[in-house]
């Protein structure tokens, strides 16, 4: 059987100095990862290396050995050639593409002379969104960026007309994301948040399936580097088990199966994150995550068929289908056919889920062209039928992923009314302030609050609204903005029009009444920030940090400390979108005895005294208080979700084991959101 890796490990010859020696072995790695070239692709990549050797020229990166700038490009367009199996236009490009942005002799009226107008104009793409927090030369502070939300929205709204400029940007950070061991633990986990919202998904919706898991994976080691590292622990104890199951699995799979064309079956596994993302959802452990690995069968679909490729593959595909779950139970609506209707990156396979051994096993059916995008995307990157439909699906997400980056939620539309019957579109999750804000900015100002469909009973400004509700405004002229209306307003327009207010009227922020104490901390985003008792700051309600977790400080626009757990979804997000207010957090020393609250949620099978078990294990055996306790029952099982006193985070981790020893006790986990 095949095991499929998602991860390339590429050498290059160590630096030792810019010497011709260097120089010649460097661009001998270059040549030997590119596909075949005509002598005149030859010329143009040939001529583009030393391009870009030139411009970088006695540059260095940052940590590390120092090594020499050009080994950057050098490396991207390795990426771009051998793991996005792009062709010589984008190669060159991706060799030129830090040019115009580091060296003032060059222009992108030169590039275009020196070699044409489209690899001209890539380079300008990528130029005019290159993140100056990515580039890691000597002399270039990593940590000095403009907003990353600043950043994200002109990458998005100034969506380039070839969409290769994108691919080459998550190439460009793939490779930061590999050499990013020795730089700032924030910096780290800044630039992993950055990849979960914007360059992972834009690998995925590329088709480029290796490059997401493997950009998911080491965002998920910087991010949250002891559960990485747990996973890693658990998966390798358990990859021979795994490795034997699907073994098995797929030799009764070869002696099962009679075609008239070639096949092979192959394994194939998803990132750690999407696992880990699988465990926490579904609570479930490691090796019962079915589809950790897929069983793929690559059929050989004859190339004489080529004008009826699909109806043949997809003819072949259903007859393995048939034979399959003839001999293995097949789970309910488990099918799916994308070789008829193949998704928008062009995935095309017939997927389906059997009964092996007491577990679910998925199945997908694909031809050998289909595979190779299944992983790569589409194989003709420079001419493909694919990209067109990709700008046109970018373009159609901007809004959506734009109120993403806004801290937004981004799951649909909602259609609102005024009482005079107008619609009013809003994202789901808006309040009445941010309807308030999208009839007028003066209303949203004043807004005291609202009426809903009519009802007497007026709701706070802060009510989250329902679709095809009837929103009717209430105002205050006496009314004055308040830094905390930022936490409940979702749209861009709401946040934008408070942030302009209080740019205006930031001497009466800072003297209201609920700041006046609040001091204007510095944040270092190099270095954690020191919390004490003489620092004024805010524990998130969301995820409800306690004494010694790890955890990240957000400054807000009105100077107020929040600190969010790093497993928290919203430090993600301030570190995605604002991450020079962010920083990791040093517990220091607090006078006198300091209690926070932590949620525990519980689950086992109910039982008489399963409650009182529970109570004594946190208030007799560990001498804690319980501030809330509420269980449900449901068929011989029960749900509980209990709010305790603690002091320190070691005292939550006493609390779990305590729990986990009842009799009965299915899952005891700490809730961060």
């Amino acid at each position: 059987m095949i095991e499929k890796n998602s991860t390339n490990s590429i050498q290059r010859p160590k630096f030792n100095g810019f010497t011709d020696y260097y120089k010649k072995r460097l661009f001998s790695f270059l040549k030997l990862n590119l596909p075949h070239l005509t002598t005149s692709e030859a010329r143009m990549i040939n001529k583009a290396y030393l391009t870009a050797y030139k411009a970088h020229l006695g540059v260095q990166r940052q940590g590390g050995d120092h090594e020499a700038y050009i080994s950057h490009p050098v490396e991207v367009a390795v990426i771009i050639a051998k793991e996005m199996g792009f062709g010589p236009t984008s190669i060159a490009a991706a060799l030129l593409h830090d040019v115009v942005e580091d060296n003032i002799n060059y222009t992108h009226e030169t590039i275009s002379k020196s070699f044409n107008q489209e690899i001209a104009l890539i380079v300008a793409g990528v130029t005019k969104i290159t993140d100056h927090g990515d580039e890691r030369k000597a002399g270039v502070d990593i940590e000095n960026t403009s907003s990353q939300k600043k950043y994200f929205k002109n990458m998005l709204t100034l969506i380039p007309d070839d969409f290769r400029v994108l691919l080459i940007k998550a190439a460009d950070r793939l490779h930061n994301m590999r050499t990013m061991d020795d730089m700032p633990e924030n910096s780290q986990k800044i630039k992993s948040s950055e990849n979960l919202y914007i360059y992972s998904r834009l690998a995925g919706m590329a088709g480029l399936w290796n490059i997401k898991s493997e950009l998911e994976d080491l965002s998920f080691k910087y991010l949250y580097p002891l559960e990485y590292n747990q996973l890693v622990e658990i998966k390798e104890k358990n990859i021979e088990k795994i490795k034997k199951k699907n073994q098995d699995f797929q030799k009764k799979l070869q002696q099962l199966l009679i075609s008239d064309y070639d096949f092979e079956i192959s394994t194939t596994k998803r990132s750690l994150y999407s696992v880990w993302n699988k465990i926490k959802k579904y609570r479930k452990e490691f090796i019962n995550v079915h589809n950790y690995t897929s069983t793929r069968i690559i059929i050989d679909v004859n190339s004489k068929c080529k004008n009826k490729e699909i109806k043949v593959k997809r003819k072949i595909a259903y007859d393995l289908y048939l034979q399959i779950t003839s001999d293995y139970y097949e789970k309910d609506n488990s099918l799916r056919d994308w070789i008829i209707h193949p998704k928008q990156n062009g995935f095309s396979a017939l997927v389906f889920d059997v009964m092996y051994n007491g577990e679910w096993q998925e199945i997908q059916i694909m031809s050998k062209k289909d595979s190779i995008i299944a992983d790569r995307g589409w194989i003709n990157k420079e001419n493909a039928p694919g990209l067109v439909n990709l700008q046109k699906q970018i373009r159609e997400d901007l809004s959506e992923i734009i109120n993403t980056l806004d801290g937004g939620e981004s799951t649909g539309m909602l259609h609102l009314f005024t009482p005079k019957g107008d619609i009013i579109e809003l994202p789901k999750g808006s309040t009445i302030l941010d309807f308030a804000f999208k009839i007028h900015t003066n209303l949203g100002l004043k807004c005291l609050g609202g009426v809903i469909d009519g009802q007497d009973m007026k709701v706070k400004r802060n009510y989250i609204l329902q679709n095809t509700q009837v929103v009717k405004i209430i105002i205050d002229e006496n009314i004055t903005p308040k830094a905390n209306w930022l936490d409940f307003v979702i749209t861009s327009r709401a946040r934008t029009s408070l942030k302009n207010y209080f740019k205006k009227e930031e001497t009466i922020i800072y003297n209201t009444k609920d700041s006046k104490d609040i001091q204007n901390h510095y944040i270092n985003r190099k270095k954690p920030f020191e919390l004490n008792s003489s620092i004024n700051f805010k524990l998130a309600k969301c995820c409800r940090p306690v004494y010694g977790d790890k955890a990240m400080v957000y400054k807000r626009i009105d100077n107020q400390l929040i600190i969010h757990h790093e497993n928290c979804q919203k430090a993600l997000t301030y570190r995605a979108n604002d991450s020079e207010n962010t920083t990791t957090v040093l517990w220091g020393k607090f006078e006198g005895v300091q209690t926070y609250i932590t949620e525990i949620e519980v689950e086992g099978t109910d039982r008489i005294g399963m409650l009182k078990d529970i109570i004594n294990a946190i208030t007799i055996t560990l001498e804690k208080n319980i501030n809330k306790i509420k269980v449900e029952n449901q068929e011989g099982f029960f749900k509980g979700h209990l709010e305790i006193y603690v002091k320190e985070s070691k005292e939550i981790k006493e609390i779990i084991d305590n729990l986990l020893d009842i009799r009965g006790m299915i899952s005891v986990i700490r809730k961060f959101n």
